[in-house]
């Protein structure tokens, strides 16, 4: 069971609290066998109260080197719509990220969501001008802290392969990411989306076309 879609696919928005929940899951476990002797990935969360007064949780991934008091390598987020939209769960969000680069955390961010404004720390290199894309990875490294590694993902390719820093000297390990969302979404069951209606948000003229005929293709439509 796979999407019908060749990357990201933009029905998952939709259901975005277990996806999330699971990709942060496959994340973890994907990068573990990859670790150098004495790294761990573990997921921890962050709890804050959004602006109906209700807890929210929010799931990330950090690299803690057991060698030296589990002390924080990297950190991966996989961005939520709490994180792009004003309100709590922005600004903790954002403040936490400035502490970890300050303290010298290699910093990694996915964001797999079209709707709400883009989380680039300033002061860093910016997207050029002509490379567009529904989604955004941006890197950071400790050992290269003036440059900022931006990717944009057009809605039409596959997602990429990205490199996770580590400690000086240690190798870059990579994550598939299209492989973990192929899991969230065949171990969630996402084959009983309705794709004969718009997802939300909605997409370009041009990318609702390009939606439609692959869908039409695959029979959903």
């Amino acid at each position: 069971m796979r999407s019908p879609f060749p990357g990201m696919d933009p029905y998952l928005e939709q259901h975005w609290g277990d996806v999330h929940q699971a990709f942060v899951t496959y994340l973890r476990d994907s990068l573990q066998p990859q670790l150098p002797g004495g790294l761990r990935a573990r997921m921890e969360e962050r709890v804050y109260i959004d602006i109906s007064i209700e807890p929210r949780t929010e799931t990330y991934i950090e690299v803690l080197d057991l060698r030296s008091g589990h002390r924080v390598i990297t950190t991966i987020e996989v961005i939520s719509p709490t994180n792009k939209r004003a309100g709590e769960g922005r600004r903790l969000y954002v403040a936490k990220r400035q502490d970890m680069m300050r303290a010298g955390v290699n910093t990694v961010e996915i964001d797999l969501l079209r709707d709400g404004e883009t989380l680039l720390p300033g002061g860093h290199s910016q997207i050029p001008a002509t490379d567009n894309g529904a989604y955004l990875v941006w890197i950071w490294r400790e050992r290269d802290p003036e440059h900022l590694a931006v990717h944009r993902i057009p809605l039409r390719v596959q997602l990429p392969a990205i490199k996770i820093p580590l400690r000086p000297g240690d190798a870059d390990v990579s994550l598939d990411l299209q492989t973990i969302l192929d899991q969230c979404y065949c171990n969630g069951g996402y084959d009983d989306i309705n794709y004969r209606v718009p997802p939300v948000p909605p997409l370009t003229a041009d990318d609702a076309a390009w939606a439609d005929a692959i869908l039409r293709e695959n029979g959903l439509r």
